[in-house]
């Protein structure tokens, strides 16, 4: 497995990372935890026909890459499914355990498992001595990498559940488990056969997509070369001015933020200045780093990479150059160096600075170290406002049909009670812009209708599996509103643009719905339900904004519409 990482960058069954430690964030360390899987372990353990569905999907794609790669008919299904079955196994693990990627319950877990040192050690080592993942990594004879005090983030279970398959399965499927997601993970770079397999399994999960060749090569490039296809952008649309104007708009955010803890009446005086005091030590990266700007620089920034003729063996070089980058810092100290425009691009800065405050952002100090900086009181008055955000968001529908006697309606408007409720600001910006074509009109928002009729069909959002992503929106949207306010003061007020009978307020809402437009067939919009820790495109719009007051006024809303509730959910 240590070879595989090394020398291929594929994650197998165990996944290895380099980050800052979350007690000591001017230090690197490994992290390790268990690898994704070639199928989501949700897929693996649901019994919704949707899951069936995209489990013989899963089959019958690694079926055919085998039989591809010139194995018998029946000889390749039954390897397959052999490793398909050692594959669902590994998902057991996964739900036994509790295992989740999400801070808050690793950090949990880390200290509440219950596991003794000598568990946690004996389980580690095993492991090791059974992978000879430490021998594998490059490094020295002398430097070990396996020190315990720096394995942090996963629980001892997970080891210990991974080496039990390890010794129960035997090293035969082990070693065809690992060849199987080495070749999947290669396998956009195949021939075109089995390049084809892959698209029509994806299509099964995320539904019918355009796929272009420029697409997937820019995907490539800026996966692998991320700043040399930046020096393409920067040089053909960035500029010193645009850089000083997000500098600008990130210091107007990052006041309104610290302004706006004043109002914050649920939070004790002491927790409120070390809220400003975080606030203030975040750091800023705008724009690009300068090296990028220099040829030489950025040659050796790209200096491990050989280029060959051949896509596949580039692709596996640049897979090489990114593990041994990311090993590469182990040991090295962590370093801590218009409406239109404020609706869209400055919601996104106050959506990251909001991060910093959310259900995972706020365990961690002023210098980035995990630890407790809260107040019982403020903890606890938290708490019941996030909750306020879980119940609303997981009313959200996505995807339900409902039946009238004249017209089938995708996606009405959700439902409150066991009515239908609309609010008459879609009416009003409709009505603005009554000049523009439906399709234009539709880049807005979706056309709102009250409907009678009967549900079919219920997907709703998962309020905690998006919380943080919700307390970032709902605190982004106020404060690039407040750093807009502050711009129109220390600047002139900007006027309407023309023949759309819109105000500036309306406008800065739009400015900040519009980058969110976007056409999901029903696969996509379900799989980004079951896995995306943000809720749905079109709620990420209408849940902030029906949680603004400023935007109710300015469209009009009156109080109880469903862009107006009493009450509001609010964090920040």
């Amino acid at each position: 497995m240590g070879q595989v990482l090394r020398d291929l960058n594929v994650q197998t069954l165990l996944s290895v990372d380099v980050r800052p430690d979350i007690f000591d964030s001017s230090r690197n360390i490994l992290y390790f935890g268990m690898s994704s899987l070639g199928l989501s372990a949700t897929y693996f353990n649901s019994h919704d026909d949707n899951s069936a569905k995209i489990r013989n999907a899963y089959k019958t794609y690694m079926t055919t890459i085998a039989r591809l790669l010139g194995g018998g008919y029946n000889t390749s299904e039954r390897k397959m499914l052999r490793i398909f079955e050692f594959e669902k196994s590994l998902a057991n693990i996964i739900n036994k355990t509790f295992y989740s990627e999400d801070l808050v319950e690793t950090v949990k877990q880390y200290h509440e498992s219950g596991v003794s040192s000598e568990s946690w050690d004996s389980t580690i080592e095993d492991f090791c001595e059974q992978s000879s993942f430490d021998q594998r990594l490059s490094f020295k004879p002398s430097e070990k990498v396996f020190y315990i005090k720096d394995v942090k983030n996963h629980r001892a279970p997970v080891f210990r559940g991974i080496y039990d398959k390890l010794v129960l399965w035997g090293n035969s499927i082990v070693m065809d488990y690992i060849m199987w997601r080495v070749v999947d993970s290669y396998v956009q770079a195949m021939p075109k056969e089995f390049f084809a397999a892959n698209r029509k399994y994806q299509v099964e999960i995320h539904g019918p997509q355009e796929s272009e060749r420029w697409s997937y090569c820019l995907r490539v490039m800026s996966k692998y070369m991320d700043m040399s296809v930046g020096r393409l952008f920067v040089d053909a649309a960035f500029d010193d001015s645009s850089k000083n104007t997000v500098k600008d708009m990130t210091t107007r955010i990052r006041k309104a933020f610290t302004d706006n803890l004043e109002s914050e009446t649920w939070m004790d005086d002491e927790t409120r200045e070390k809220a400003k005091e975080k606030a203030n030590a975040i750091g800023e990266d705008v724009g690009y780093p300068s090296y990028i700007k220099d040829d030489k620089k950025l040659d050796t920034h790209y200096s491990m990479l050989t280029i060959a003729d051949g896509l596949f063996e580039n692709l596996m070089a640049a897979k090489k150059m990114l593990i041994q980058k990311k090993l590469g810092v182990l040991r090295v100290k962590v370093n801590k160096e218009e409406y239109l425009n404020y609706g869209s691009l400055a919601m996104v800065i106050g959506h990251e600075i909001t991060h910093g405050f959310d259900n995972s952002g706020r365990l961690f100090d002023k210098n980035g170290n995990y630890r407790n900086w809260w107040s019982t009181s403020s903890m606890n008055a938290f708490i019941l406002k996030a909750l306020c955000l879980v119940k609303q968001y997981g009313n959200y529908e996505v995807y339900g049909k409902y039946v009238s006697i004249n017209s089938l309606h995708n996606e009405p408007p959700a439902w409150f009670g066991n009515q239908f409720l609309h609010c008459s600001c879609f009416q009003v910006l409709n009505k603005a812009l009554i000049q523009l074509s439906k399709r234009s009109q539709s880049l807005f928002f979706s056309r709102h209708s009250t409907v009678k009729g009967q549900r079919r069909t219920l997907k709703v959002i998962n309020g905690e599996q998006t919380l943080n992503e919700n307390i970032a929106d709902n605190g982004g949207i106020k404060l690039a509103y407040d750093a807009y306010q502050s711009w129109v003061d220390d600047n002139e007020k900007e006027g309407q643009l023309p023949d759309l009978g819109l105000s500036v307020d309306q406008l800065f809402f739009i400015g900040f719905a519009t980058p969110w437009c976007k056409v999901s067939n029903k696969a996509a919009a379900l799989h980004q339900l079951k896995f995306d820790a943000h809720s749905y495109n079109k709620y990420r719009v209408i849940g902030s904004l029906s949680n603004f007051k400023r935007f109710s006024k300015a469209f009009g809303c009156s109080s109880g519409d469903r862009m107006d509730p009493y009450p509001k959910c609010s964090v920040w």
